[in-house]
C-alpha cells in the first residue's frame, strides 16, 4: 500500500471497506481481523473500541473507523451482536405471515422478546424472522475497558495476525454462501425441480401431480422420499419417461435461494416475492421476476369463518372476529346473537391455514390467543364437523369444506359488506384470501416446466385446484350484489359524481358480471401477466356466448386524486383492457359486441381506507348483458 498519511483521511479499496484513519500509539489491545463480506480487502490491527457503529482499530499506520456493516470481525476480541434493550423493532417472518412491531425489552435463548401494543407481550424466534428497527440484534457499542473485558474472558485461540499492519487487500477468493439443502439425490435428474413453500408443496402439487398424468396421457412412477420431499415420474405405454418432476416443500423463501443456485427449475411460494428477493435475482442473472413471464399465479388460497347453521348471526367484522379469538368477546349476544357463551375453535400452532387467517383478522400479527380456544386436531374436514356438531361454535375451514354451514359475511368500518362466495375470491374482493406462485429464471425454464406452467394456467387444472381446496380462475358469471346501488350515493359532494352514479344506478340492473377481475398498479394501465392469462380464459368464455352479445369492459379507481381525473383514468383502463381483449381475441369473439365505461371511484368494492383497499378497487370488470 502507498503511504499512509498520520493526518486523518479517507480509504477507498476495491472491496467495501471505507476507513478514517488518524494518528495512533502503540498499545498492547486485543488483536482482531476485519474482512469485508465480499472477502476482497482485510484489516488487522488492535481492537480499541466500538463507537456509533464503527469499530475502532489501531495499527502502526494510525487508527481506523471501519463501518460494522459489511465486515466481518475474526478473533477473541469480538463482539457479540446483541439486540438494543428497549429499542424498536419491526420483525416479519419468511412468508410474511407474522409482522410485529413493538418494543424490545428482553433476548431470551435466541427470541426477541418484544412489547406490543395491541397484543401485549410476544415471544419470536430470532432465526424465523428479518429485523428492522434500532433494536434488533446487532454489534453495540463498547468503552475501551469493556472490549478488554470481553477479550480476557474470550476463550477462543488467539488469531494469527499477518505481519503486514497495514491494510491488506486479500487475494484469497471469498468463501461460497452455503447454498440451500439439495434435493434427495434420487430426485436431482428430475427434469423439473420445484422448491419452496409447503403451502403449495404439500397442499396443492400432490393434486397437480396426479391430475398431470392426464394431461399427459401418461403412467405415474412416484416415490416419496420423505414427507416433503416427491419425485414423480410421468410414463407412456412403451414405458419412456415423457416428464418428471421433483417437489420439495419448505418455505417460500427457500423458492429463491434454489432459484439462484440453479437447485430448481421453478419456486413456489405464498406470497410475491420481496423487493430484495428481486433484487437478488436480477443480480444473478435471473432477470425480472415481479410482474413479468417470470411469474405465474397459479390459484388463489381464501377460507371462510364458519358457525352453525342454526346460528342468526351473518356477519361480523374482523375487529370482533379477532376479539373472539383474544377471548375479549365471550358470549354471542355482544354481537347480536344468543345468549350463550361461543365456542371458539382454531388450528395448531404452525398451521399455515391459521396463518392465513391470522394474517388477515390480526394484520400480519400471530398473538396468542385466549386459554379458551380449543382445537380439534386434523385438518378442514375435522374443524367442519367440530363446528356442525355445536350450535355455538365459530371457526374457520377452506372454501370448499364451508358448505352446509353458515358462512359470515364480513363487515367493514366503512360500511361495505363483503359475502363469502367462491365469486368474491375468484375477484379478489374478500379479505381472507391470498395468492399461490410459481416462479422461474428468465434464463432456464427448460420445455417440460414451460409445458407444466403451459397446464397449471389451463382449464385442465381447474377440477385439480378446486379439489385441493384452493380457488381456481375458472369464469363465473352473477347478477351485481345489490348492495352495490344500496352505497352508491353514500359520501358524493360533487356534481358530475352525482350524475355518473344515476348512469351507473341505472345500468347495474341490465347486467351480469364475470368474475374475471383485472387490477392496476398506482396511475397505471398496463397489464401484468396474470391480467393476460385472465384475458385468454375469459376470451374462450366470451366466444362459447351467442352471436350480438353485448359485453361492457368497466373500469374503476380509488378515492385518491379529483374525481374527474379518476374518471378519465378508469375510462382508459377499460380502453386498455378491451384493447388487449381484441387483440387476443381477434376473430374468435366475431359474436361479441364490445364497450367500454369508466366510473371513477364509484362502487367501491372495499373501503378506500389503507393501500390493499387502494389496490384492489383500481380495477377494470367485464359486464354481460342480461
Amino acid at each position: 500500500m502507498s503511504e499512509i498519511r498520520r493526518h486523518s483521511l479517507r480509504l477507498v479499496l476495491a472491496g467495501s471497506l471505507g476507513a478514517v484513519c488518524t494518528v495512533a500509539s502503540a498499545q498492547d489491545e486485543p488483536q482482531v481481523m476485519l474482512r469485508s463480506d465480499d472477502g476482497r480487502a482485510s484489516l488487522s490491527g488492535r481492537l480499541i473500541a466500538v463507537e456509533n457503529g464503527n469499530y475502532i482499530v489501531a495499527n502502526d499506520a494510525g487508527n481506523f473507523e471501519i463501518p460494522v456493516q459489511g465486515v466481518q470481525c475474526e478473533g477473541a476480541a469480538c463482539p457479540v451482536p446483541a439486540p438494543s434493550i428497549g429499542g424498536l423493532v419491526d420483525l416479519v417472518s419468511d412468508d410474511d405471515s407474522i409482522q410485529i412491531s413493538g418494543t424490545v425489552t428482553d433476548f431470551v435463548d435466541g427470541n426477541y422478546v418484544v412489547e406490543t401494543e395491541r397484543f401485549g407481550i410476544l415471544s419470536v424466534d430470532s432465526e424465523k424472522v428479518s429485523c428492522t428497527g434500532d433494536g434488533c440484534v446487532q454489534i453495540q457499542d463498547l468503552t475501551r475497558a469493556q472490549v478488554l473485558a470481553g477479550a480476557a474472558t474470550a476463550t477462543q485461540t488467539p488469531l494469527e495476525l499477518p505481519t503486514d499492519p497495514d491494510i491488506q487487500p486479500t487475494t484469497t477468493a471469498p468463501a461460497a454462501t452455503p447454498a440451500p439443502a439439495a434435493p434427495a439425490t434420487d430426485g436431482s435428474d428430475a427434469k423439473v425441480r420445484f422448491a419452496g413453500s409447503d403451502t403449495v408443496g404439500l397442499g396443492l402439487m400432490p393434486f397437480l401431480l396426479d391430475d398431470y398424468a392426464d394431461y399427459l396421457d401418461a403412467n405415474i412412477d412416484r416415490t416419496d422420499f420423505s414427507e416433503t420431499e416427491t419425485l414423480v415420474r410421468y410414463l407412456n405405454a412403451s414405458g419412456q419417461e415423457l416428464n418428471s418432476l421433483f417437489v420439495n416443500s419448505t418455505g417460500s423463501g427457500d423458492a429463491f435461494d434454489a432459484l439462484e443456485t440453479r437447485q430448481a427449475e421453478l419456486g413456489m411460494t405464498s406470497r410475491p416475492a420481496r423487493d430484495a428477493e428481486a433484487q437478488r435475482m436480477r443480480a444473478a442473472g435471473a432477470g425480472e421476476l415481479r410482474g413479468s413471464d417470470n411469474e405465474t399465479v397459479i390459484a388463489v388460497d381464501s377460507l371462510a369463518v364458519i358457525t352453525h347453521p342454526t346460528n342468526p348471526v351473518t356477519a361480523l367484522t374482523r375487529q370482533q372476529i379477532g376479539d373472539m379469538y383474544l377471548g375479549r368477546i365471550t358470549n354471542w349476544s355482544e354481537v347480536g346473537g344468543p345468549d350463550a357463551p361461543i365456542t371458539v375453535l382454531s388450528r395448531e400452532d404452525g398451521s399455515s391455514t391459521r396463518g392465513v387467517f391470522e394474517n388477515a383478522i390480526f394484520d400480519g400479527v400471530e398473538p396468542p390467543l385466549a386459554n379458551r380456544v380449543t382445537y380439534p386436531g386434523g385438518d378442514n374436514p375435522e374443524m367442519a364437523a367440530a363446528v356442525r356438531s355445536d350450535p355455538t361454535a365459530i371457526g374457520y375451514v377452506g372454501f370448499s369444506y364451508s358448505e352446509g354451514l353458515n358462512r359470515l359475511d364480513l363487515n367493514s368500518t366503512c360500511g361495505i359488506r363483503t359475502t363469502a362466495t367462491p365469486f368474491s375470491v375468484k375477484t379478489e374482493e374478500y379479505p381472507l384470501g391470498r395468492r399461490l406462485y410459481l416462479y422461474n429464471r428468465a434464463d432456464n425454464l427448460p420445455a417440460e416446466a414451460a409445458d407444466f406452467l403451459k397446464y397449471v394456467l389451463s382449464p385442465d387444472a381447474d377440477d385439480a385446484i378446486a379439489q385441493s381446496n384452493f380457488v381456481n380462475f375458472a369464469v363465473e358469471r352473477q347478477p351485481h350484489s345489490p348492495s352495490r346501488q344500496e352505497t352508491l350515493y353514500r359520501d358524493l359532494d360533487e356534481p358530475t359524481a352525482f350524475q355518473l352514479a344515476s348512469v351507473l344506478d341505472r345500468d347495474l340492473p341490465n347486467w351480469d358480471r364475470l368474475s374475471t377481475t383485472v387490477r392496476f398498479p398506482t396511475g397505471s394501465s398496463l397489464l401484468g401477466n396474470k391480467e393476460l392469462n385472465d384475458i385468454e380464459r375469459l376470451i374462450a368464455y366470451l366466444a362459447d356466448l351467442p352471436d350480438d352479445t353485448r359485453v361492457a369492459v368497466v373500469g374503476f379507481a380509488d378515492s385518491r386524486g379529483a374525481f374527474d381525473f379518476n374518471a378519465n383514468l378508469s375510462q382508459r383502463r377499460a380502453a386498455s383492457v378491451a384493447a388487449a381483449i381484441s387483440n387476443l381475441g381477434g376473430s374468435r369473439l366475431s359474436n361479441i359486441r364490445f364497450e367500454t365505461k369508466g366510473y371513477s371511484e364509484l362502487a367501491p368494492a372495499v373501503c378506500n381506507d389503507s393501500e390493499n383497499g387502494w389496490r384492489i378497487n383500481r380495477r377494470v370488470e367485464i359486464w354481460v348483458q342480461r
